[in-house]
């Protein structure tokens, strides 16, 4: 977890633009203001040298204020003195006031840059060796304050457990308005393999994952912490046979129902209105072939049949009015 949140603050990073200037006049003002808080080795590197020093101690003396009275003036009193720094000095720069306001975003105080930039390369090799091996990983997320509200109780095994299925819930579902899937694929999900199989190769090679699996096998245990998560507010679901419905918009069960048997309903109208204009094309109607099962024709209008049987039981008569009337009889229709 912490090597996540690590990873995280370092990717939100690279997304915040900063000048190497400016950044310049931050690290002076933590330097004055805040001598307690860390740089990482290149900054102090950059901070120890004369030049920077003496512009250091010279803006601390004529710029004063806050943090912003501060930067403007000893932004303009920079514009004034011939400090040049290289490609890879500006960079690190950069880079510091990028992470650290990265940070800041999250509510966290980095203790240790060197240490955290060692993690992160070191987090990019596995993700490589394990795309290398499994496959690409799958795009996974929770809530910022989510994460760090379980960042601090990793000890204890059923507060990761519902993490973890939050996680997995999420990355399933990714931007759609729901998705259906299987108990198995979310326990894969849940000790970070994109399919059960994958599940299975790694827990072979690991006893903690192995370990894992084998207590999410427990039905009751299983049900238990994924309904939790739903109680919890974290996603919507609904269960129907083997299959498990899952919403991160929706989180009343029965509108998840409802959205489901519409979107059954609108398939199975296609798919009848399909049919019929391959009949028509044909000139000879396919619907029915002799014996018990029925032909292809038949198999779609009874699928269509009972969606429209199941959604009016559910919703009210009134619900039927969505899918398209189906024949009473398997005799082939007059057209």
């Amino acid at each position: 977890m912490s090597d996540i949140s690590q990873f995280a603050i370092s990717e939100f990073a690279r997304h915040c633009k900063r000048d190497y200037k400016d950044a310049l006049v931050q690290a002076v003002y933590q330097a004055q203001r805040h001598p307690d808080r860390a740089f990482p080795s290149d900054v102090r590197t950059i901070m120890s040298r004369g030049d920077v020093a003496d512009y250091a101690e010279t803006a601390a003396g004529e710029a004063w204020g806050d943090c912003s009275e501060f930067a403007t003036g000893a932004l303009e009193m920079l514009e004034d003195l011939e400090i040049e720094l290289n490609e890879h000095e500006q960079a690190a720069l950069v880079s510091w006031l990028a992470i650290r306001d990265a940070a800041h975003f999250f509510k966290r105080r980095i203790l240790n840059f060197d240490a955290v930039q060692t993690r992160v390369k070191q987090s990019e090799k596995e993700i490589n060796i394990h795309a290398r091996e499994h496959g690409a990983l799958v795009s996974a997320s929770c809530p910022a304050d989510y994460f760090f509200e379980t960042l601090e109780k990793t000890t204890d095994p059923e507060v990761m457990r519902l993490f973890r299925c939050v996680v997995a819930v999420r990355s399933l579902v990714g931007s759609k308005d729901f998705t259906g899937t299987t108990k198995d694929m979310i326990r894969a999900r849940m000790v970070g393999a994109k399919s059960p199989a994958v599940a299975e190769v790694i827990a072979s090679n690991s006893e903690p994952v192995r370990d894992e699996l084998d207590a999410l096998s427990s039905r009751k245990r299983f049900d238990r912490i994924l309904t939790e998560g739903a109680v919890r507010k974290f996603y919507g679901k609904f269960g129907a046979g083997r299959r498990v419905y899952l919403s991160l918009s929706v989180k009343d069960p029965a509108e998840l129902s409802a959205m489901v048997a519409r979107r059954f309903a609108r398939h199975a109208d296609y798919k009848t209105a399909e049919q019929q204009a391959r009949v028509l094309k044909q000139g000879t109607p396919r619907g029915h072939q002799g014996g018990s099962k029925g032909g292809s024709f038949n198999k779609t209008l009874n699928k269509t049949y009972l969606v429209r049987t199941v959604y009016a039981t559910s919703f009210g008569n009134d619900a039927s009015s969505l899918v398209s009337e189906s024949p009473k009889s398997h005799e082939p229709m007059p057209w």
